[in-house]
């Protein structure tokens, strides 16, 4: 069905946020990355963070809202 098709695709990218948000915290908790990195790509890996972060709530909050209809 297409509410099916869409939970599949939903839990899709709620796996590959995960994936991202934890290779994210790794680089930015791996301090030969911080001492060596330009700050402007510290704040761009720090942004990507923030919206992946933002994604996989509004994912949560989509796939939340699916289970209870």
């Amino acid at each position: 069905t297409k509410l099916a098709l869409i939970k599949k695709k939903l839990h899709e990218q709620l796996e590959y946020l995960e994936k991202e948000i934890l290779r994210v915290d790794k680089l930015l908790q791996n301090e030969k990355f911080l001492a060596k990195a330009p700050e402007e790509l510290i704040a761009k890996e720090k942004k990507k963070q923030e919206d992946f972060k933002l994604r996989r709530r509004k994912v949560l909050a989509y796939l939340k809202d699916l289970k209870e209809s």
